[in-house]
């Protein structure tokens, strides 16, 4: 929503015709302008192509991806083509996808965090049974340091295990360990007064 703000000017006695009144006119701007624009609507024409190859970059999941930009896994998951398949995206969205790269994506892996709500997880899968091994590949980092972030031995992890650790919930649907805790903001997002963006 724009909002015009009219500002009338003055007779001028020295003009040549008179005297016109002049007017000028600003346009301000509201935060309305901005909730607005987030939900328009864009084509989604390209961002398959973007989503498949970061993909093949960065070897990462696709909800790894979806987790770093903030949005939404079913979205992530029809851009790539299963289900039926999106014509648009809400344009936050749209900005979100495109905002990731290798080199953002990248830097998440040296980005570290507290690994309080990861070690809830990484315990809540174990208990429902996915094996040490498979969940350390999933989790891209050794057993060895599963397992310390496991029992609380490691008090921090990088930005990007913690992604890849609420992606396994997702994929093995536990999603009861899924609530968000204080550190959990979208990675690529994840900005706090203070401390450098991830």
């Amino acid at each position: 929503m724009h909002l015009l703000w009219v500002k009338r000017g003055h007779q001028d006695p020295n003009a040549t015709d008179g005297g016109t009144t002049m007017t000028t006119a600003t346009t301000t701007t509201t935060t309305t302008d901005t909730h607005d624009a987030d939900y328009r609507w864009v084509p989604t024409l390209g961002f398959g192509a973007h989503l498949r190859q970061l993909l093949t970059a960065t070897g990462l999941p696709w909800r790894v991806l979806a987790l770093a930009a903030g949005v939404s896994p079913l979205t992530v998951e029809r851009l790539l083509g299963a289900g039926r398949p999106l014509s648009r995206i809400r344009a936050r969205d749209a900005r979100r996808l495109l905002r990731l790269d290798p080199r953002s994506l990248r830097a998440l892996g040296q980005c570290q965090v507290s690994a309080r709500g990861t070690a809830t997880r990484i315990a809540a899968l174990l208990t429902a049974g996915v094996p040490e091994t498979r969940l350390a590949a999933e989790l891209g980092i050794g057993r060895d340091e599963m397992i310390a972030l496991a029992t609380g031995r490691a008090r921090q992890c990088s930005e990007m295990v913690r992604l890849r650790t609420r992606a396994a919930c997702q994929s093995h649907r536990l999603w009861t360990c899924m609530d968000d805790d204080a550190e959990d903001e979208p990675g690529i997002e994840r900005d706090t007064e203070g401390e450098e963006a991830c």
